[in-house]
């Protein structure tokens, strides 16, 4: 199973986890302030483990795919 889709109908188009409406930028802005897998599933109980590994990877991968300049 896919757990990062992609569909125009729900969050318009955004990447979020299968099977709920929580984008992949909300797991990320939850990490990024310092969060926890437990402290996100605090807030989304419903949301695995796996879940939330999944967004954080398809971010770090998606992250790794932009060309990045080095400035001074």
């Amino acid at each position: 199973m896919t757990r990062i889709i992609s569909t125009k109908q729900v969050l318009s188009g955004k990447k979020r986890i299968s099977n709920t409406r929580i984008s992949v930028d909300v797991i990320a802005d939850y990490i990024v302030m310092g969060y926890g897998i437990k402290e996100i599933q605090k807030d989304y109980p419903h949301l695995t483990k796996k879940d939330i590994s999944a967004a954080v990877e398809f971010a770090s991968e998606l992250v790794k795919a932009v060309p990045h300049e080095i400035s001074h």
